[in-house]
């Protein structure tokens, strides 16, 4: 495929849950969407001329696989993330003497909540620069009416729980300004991510990008510091159990 602009959308769908049927003919209106607004490529939760890679999750902050990829020519990562990573529940809230109600517990006092958007962003900005290509951040979003129907203390904890995100990164790591498409106008909307709602996030990215960049820097490639890397096999047997004596 020729090295020019491709028209490329992220999906940010709420999915039908407990029924891969009802997901797939839900994914339907949202590609013929983007498809009528030029997008050649769209990713969704899960992914066209261009070398597409993807990983699930957490395995994007495994160091061993962004080379596996970039060693195979991929010009644009996709990185699909949870829609929230609830990591504890929620803190209780005080009892406020004054007022007589409850007083919200301050950002201090939550505790560490799993700030995926922040973290999934960092990550996939080191990923991008070191093997140098774009990269397709694609988080789910979770729907009220999924929210509604969990036990109360649930509810709160999803509601209260940090977003994923979808947004795009080039291959310096640097933000992708995005845009979304009004469905009765088709009007564009400046958008440098998808948070907080559902939709459809497009961005047009130039794969020459990743050709200038490697030239420079290609880890995967003619790039390497050869005297710090060294390869070593042990061909020993081990014992798989070992047993420990302790003493009287």
């Amino acid at each position: 495929m020729p090295l020019k602009g491709r028209h490329v959308a992220a999906c940010r769908a709420t999915p039908v849950f407990l029924s891969a049927d009802a997901k797939i003919v839900k994914a339907v209106a949202p590609i013929e969407q983007a498809a009528r607004n030029g997008a050649r490529l769209v990713v969704f939760p899960a992914a066209g001329g261009v070398r597409v890679g993807a990983l699930v999750a957490s395995d994007n902050a495994n160091a061993f696989c962004p080379y596996s990829l970039a060693a195979q020519g991929e010009q644009i990562h996709i990185s699909t993330r949870l829609a929230i990573w609830p990591t504890r529940p929620p803190p209780t809230p005080a009892p406020n003497e004054e007022s007589g109600g409850e007083t919200a517990p301050s950002p201090s006092s939550r505790g560490l909540a799993f700030e995926d958007a922040a973290v999934t962003r960092a990550c996939a900005a080191v990923y991008c620069f070191e093997t140098m290509r774009f990269g397709a951040l694609c988080a789910g979003n979770l729907g009220e009416d999924a929210i509604a129907a969990s036990p109360a203390l649930a509810a709160r904890a999803l509601r209260e729980a940090p977003r994923g995100a979808t947004l795009f990164l080039d291959p310096t790591g640097a933000l992708v300004p995005g845009f979304t498409v009004d469905g009765a106008t088709g009007a564009h909307q400046r958008r440098d991510m998808l948070q907080a709602e559902g939709g459809i996030l497009y961005a047009d990215l130039d794969f020459a990008a990743c050709v200038e960049a490697r030239q420079y820097d290609d880890n995967s490639g003619a790039y390497q510091s050869t005297n710090i890397p060294e390869l070593t096999v042990d061909c020993t047997r081990k014992d798989t159990i070992l047993f420990l004596s302790v003493a009287a």
